[in-house]
């Protein structure tokens, strides 16, 4: 007659098991909710002025990453990019958003309206949450979608940072990515690249909209 499991084997059987089942849990809708529900309530719990500087926003990118490139789910990790930048605009364009957000510095997303507390386009790191939006929305939007977004990534980080951030300088990362974007506007035809090529940003504050013809 076999000897009954010893305490020591059934609870490293229950360790792996429990392992076995968060693992699979973390990629269901379901342990997404739970891990970003985690990190906006401790985002909460926050004074208004720490936020910011919270690590947590590490945490919340991060899950965005997992979600898109591991899980495969691109509609809810650039959900989350954009609700990082303050970008949280409805539907496949932004121009609108932009529009209305320079015009009245209302912005949506995980900051306050006015972009000065919370996460949002003064972020250190919202250029790189943007990047990682606009990599996911490429493959499956036409150029003309691309251009509108690579636009809105130089109003976000070079005309808001400039108007409303109260540094009235560009976003410190802006040209971390802009070269890339700009040659990629080039490459999909949008007007204005050539402009912000001869004029490079950082030199002359020019707007993003496309020069009339006469």
């Amino acid at each position: 007659m076999a000897k009954p499991m010893s305490w020591k084997w059934k609870l490293g059987i229950g360790v792996v098991c429990g392992g076995l089942f968060l693992t699979g849990f973390i990629f269901t809708p379901s342990g997404y909710t739970w891990m970003r529900g985690r990190i906006m309530d401790a985002y909460n719990e926050l004074p208004v002025g720490e936020r910011r500087a919270s690590p947590l926003a590490q945490d919340f990118l991060s899950l965005a990453k997992f979600r898109g490139s591991v899980c495969l789910d691109t509609d809810t990790a650039m959900l989350m990019y954009k609700e990082f930048c303050g970008y949280n605009y409805k539907g496949l364009n932004g121009d609108e958003y932009m529009r209305r957000a320079l015009a009245t510095n209302k912005l949506e997303g995980i900051c306050s309206p006015d972009g000065k507390t919370g996460w949002g386009p003064a972020h250190p790191d919202a250029p790189d949450a943007f990047f990682e939006y606009l990599d996911m929305y490429r493959p499956t939007h036409s150029s003309q979608y691309i251009k509108v977004e690579i636009g809105n990534y130089f109003r976000l980080f070079y005309t808001w940072n400039k108007t409303y951030s109260g540094t009235r300088k560009p976003h410190p990362k802006f040209m971390k990515y802009w070269p890339k974007l700009r040659d990629l506007g080039m490459e999909r035809n949008v007007p204005w690249a050539q402009d912000i090529i001869l004029n490079p940003p950082d030199v002359v504050p020019w707007a993003v909209e496309p020069k009339k013809k006469d």
